[in-house]
């Protein structure tokens, strides 16, 4: 099965969607949220997952105070990332 893209990205914003909901997860609590995103960012937990190619574009931001790079998330198997993203994001939220 060939690669897609699934998410674009940068490191200062993360990704174009609420990785929450792209796995089917429910909302999370205030506390699971804080909890989750005070322990990882999300690049960093797509980094953790086996299945996601992460590919930086070469393109920077590098306006005076800020700076930035974008890059793209390829899978080619979306099951098994979705699965491995559910787990992490369980897991750093405290739900299990």
């Amino acid at each position: 099965m060939a690669a897609i893209i699934v998410f674009r990205g940068s490191t200062m914003d993360g990704v174009d969607v609420d990785l929450v909901s792209w796995c089917d997860l429910d909302e999370l609590t205030d506390e699971q949220y804080d909890k989750l995103w005070g322990e990882i960012n999300e690049t960093d937990l797509l980094e953790l997952c086996a299945s996601a190619e992460i590919l930086f574009d070469g393109e920077i931001d590098e306006t005076p105070g800020y700076s930035d790079s974008y890059y793209r998330v390829e899978t080619d198997n979306q099951d098994k990332l979705k699965a491995e993203l559910k787990a992490l994001i369980l897991e750093y939220s405290g739900q299990f």
